[in-house]
């Protein structure tokens, strides 16, 4: 009986902490999209259907999943300055997805559960939308009233950094070539690592800097980010596999002629890599103590969320000659 209570008490300990942090990542969600709502129309002058194309790509129903990584980062008692940073990030993250989508790269048709903004307001005005949307989100860190001009400066930096030549861009350049036919997974990872972990990694380092962490911290936080991202683009290429357009939200099976983690080890395979990238970042945020608690219990919750509807098709499929059964 004894045994069985403390078990009971456990479990219920565990369920309170979920409880608890999903509420929390619920309330930052909410502050980051009311936040973004704030500052779009704070830029709209005379925009025309270039605003609409703005709002469409930054406000369409979205995880903020970026965006919380960098608030949990920053820790409550600086979750205030938090806010334009991470609507900053979303912006930038939202103008990647508009381009990913053209005829000219992915050619997509879906996203995020509705028509690709191309689709709904041409390449022309997408292209022009997308632009305004990194233009305003390095204006609103240069402005931001919460944070120091030298913090400013050193979060434009980062998010520069992860955006250009060596981070996003370069991911995006590599994806659109397939990469090599026979890359390693270790290759495609790298590639991985700039074209989605970037933000991740972005996301979390911003969120050091406005809580004011040592470089030490920092820099740990930035890895443990870029480990989540690349496990998250892992869960991506899982579901292009095993999901239909409609649960994942966008166009699905677009990777066939691609390289991916799925294709070198099966989705069982891609699954247990995507883990265990996981699970390095849960070492990285234990090593740097209570600051990466919150963090932590977020990627509990995140796992989970990215498991689901991936997990069960995922483990009843081998990889057969190389690609997924």
């Amino acid at each position: 009986m004894t045994s069985g209570k403390h078990q009971s008490d456990a479990a219920r300990t565990a369920n309170g902490a979920t409880n608890r942090i999903e509420d929390v990542a619920a309330g930052i969600k909410a502050r980051v999209e009311q936040t973004l709502g704030e500052l779009l129309v704070t830029a709209q002058g005379d925009a025309g259907r270039l605003h609409g194309a703005m709002q469409y790509g930054v406000l369409a129903p979205g995880k903020r999943v970026r965006a919380t990584i960098l608030v949990l980062c920053a820790g409550e008692s600086h979750a205030a300055a938090a806010l334009w940073p991470a609507a900053a990030l979303e912006m930038v993250h939202a103008a990647s997805l508009m381009l990913d989508d053209l005829p000219s790269m992915d050619n997509a048709t879906l996203r995020r559960g509705r028509k690709a903004a191309h689709l709904a307001f041409g390449e022309d005005i997408t292209i022009l939308a997308a632009i305004s949307l990194i233009t305003r989100a390095f204006e609103v860190m240069a402005t931001d009233p919460r944070n120091c001009e030298a913090k400013r400066a050193r979060l434009a930096a980062i998010l520069a950094k992860a955006l250009g030549p060596a981070g996003l861009v370069r991911g995006q350049e590599l994806d659109l070539a397939h990469v090599a036919p026979d890359a390693s997974v270790e290759q495609i990872e790298h590639m991985h690592g700039m074209k989605t972990g970037a933000l991740f990694a972005a996301a979390a380092a911003m969120g050091a800097v406005v809580a004011d962490h040592g470089a030490g911290v920092a820099e740990a936080f930035r890895l443990a980010g870029c480990d989540i991202g690349i496990a998250y683009q892992a869960y991506d290429d899982l579901l292009d596999v095993v999901a239909t357009a409609e649960a994942a939200g966008k166009d699905v099976r677009r990777d066939d002629a691609k390289a991916t983690v799925v294709s070198l080890l099966g989705a069982g395979g891609a699954e247990l890599r995507a883990r265990a990238r996981l699970e390095a970042a849960h070492a990285r945020l234990r090593a740097i103590g209570r600051s990466g608690d919150g963090l932590a219990a977020y990627l509990d919750v995140l796992t989970r969320t990215l498991e689901k509807p991936v997990g069960t098709a995922a483990r009843s499929t081998s990889p057969v000659a190389g690609r997924p059964a």
